[in-house]
């Protein structure tokens, strides 16, 4: 018998961790319960946990406090279960180490198909990895997962990482935000969605300190979408 996919869903509200129980194992999926963070963070310390529905708002241990302590130890996949769309939450989210993020009220078929996208994303980059990338002063190496600049570790988060690759594979081509939803994020709803990619590239800028006003590598192309580096440079 095929062993069900275990998700951990932390809210200190029973009626709402009650109900996402029901539609994930009406999904086939394996439901467990946390009514805060710190209880989550525990769990996941003692058993096997393939994906954590985090709420942003807790008692004892909010969702992002405890999304950095998960880092700590763990790379488990991440989804915000929050009430709040501001760009600062959201970037504090995506900092933290979050996967993506999900708002309240949701209906129970985006939920489930969310989750089944980060899991899927999540087994895709443990696949073998392709050559480094490199441009300019940037180095990426999907052997170790590490973005260099100028020979330097970058401290980029999940996200980040994953935008620099798509951007490397995606050299000079203006790529919308349409695009990296759907590349990145597997994002089937464009309610929020542009709110999310412009908070993840607002950090990851901040990561490459690479300035918005005369970017060396994220260009802003009006309209359009973004645009990383030129063809045929490195």
């Amino acid at each position: 018998m095929e062993q069900k996919e275990c998700i951990l869903v932390a809210d200190d509200d029973p009626e709402i961790r009650g109900m996402v129980k029901i539609v994930l194992e009406k999904a086939g999926f394996e439901a467990l319960q946390a009514e805060n963070g710190l209880v989550a963070i525990q769990m996941i310390q003692q058993q096997p946990i393939d994906l954590v529905l985090m709420d942003v708002m807790m008692p004892v241990l909010d969702g992002i406090q405890s999304c950095r302590r998960i880092r700590q130890f763990s790379d488990i996949p991440i989804i915000f279960l929050t009430v709040q769309a501001e760009e600062e939450v959201l970037a504090e989210a995506f900092s933290a180490g979050a996967h993506d993020y999900i708002y309240k009220p949701f209906r129970p078929k985006e939920l489930v198909v969310r989750i089944q996208a980060v899991l899927q994303r999540s087994s895709y980059h443990a696949a073998p990895p392709s050559p480094r990338m490199i441009y300019l002063e940037l180095e990426l190496d999907p052997k170790t997962r590490v973005v260099r600049k100028a020979g330097s570790p970058l401290n980029v988060t999940q996200m980040g990482y994953h935008l620099i690759e798509y951007f490397m594979r995606h050299m000079g081509e203006v790529v919308s935000k349409t695009d990296l939803l759907r590349d990145v994020w597997d994002y089937v709803e464009t309610q929020g969605g542009d709110n999310m990619v412009e908070a993840a590239i607002k950090r990851l800028r901040k990561d490459l300190q690479d300035d918005s006003r005369e970017p060396r590598y994220i260009k802003t192309i009006w309209g359009m979408g973004y645009r990383f580096g030129e063809k045929n440079s490195g």
